[in-house]
């Protein structure tokens, strides 16, 4: 670093060098103010885009606001309208993986079959297109 805390700087000063994989960098100052703190040492390596220092601006003085809070006044509390709300019912819904067929599945797509209600026929219960013919001829018998 070649300031040091208490030192004032201006647009376009330089405050460090910073060594690089590609050369020796020159960092500048893109405020004015005075160095209020040096957050890294020199020396240390720190990740591109660590913040070096803190700089406190020229001219600017921070001051604090007292605002008179008046007496507590007297309010008159007014009765809240009270509602008793009946509790909700949440169905709670359990995703399974069901095993068919691609053809069986376009199937029941396109006649809209609920997968949950089909008897299943295949191996280790996987639904086939028989068992998808079989609910789709049950719906039929039904709709008729």
């Amino acid at each position: 670093m070649e300031k040091k805390p208490g030192d004032t700087v201006k647009r376009g000063d330089i405050i460090a060098e910073v060594e690089t994989q590609k050369g020796l960098i020159e960092i500048e100052v893109f405020d004015e103010g005075t160095i209020g703190e040096l957050l890294i040492k020199e020396g240390t390596k720190v990740p591109v885009g660590t913040v070096m220092a803190l700089i406190n601006p020229t001219g600017v003085t921070l001051e604090t606001k007292e605002e008179k809070i008046p007496e507590k006044e007297s309010i008159p509390l007014q009765p809240i309208e009270e509602k008793i709300i009946e509790p909700i019912t949440v169905k709670k819904v359990v995703e399974m993986h069901i095993k068919i067929s691609p053809l069986a599945k376009r199937i029941a797509d396109d006649n809209h079959i609920d997968l949950s209600q089909i008897k299943r026929t295949g191996p280790d219960g996987a639904i086939t297109k028989e068992d998808i013919d079989n609910a789709t001829a049950e719906q039929e018998k039904i709709e008729i």
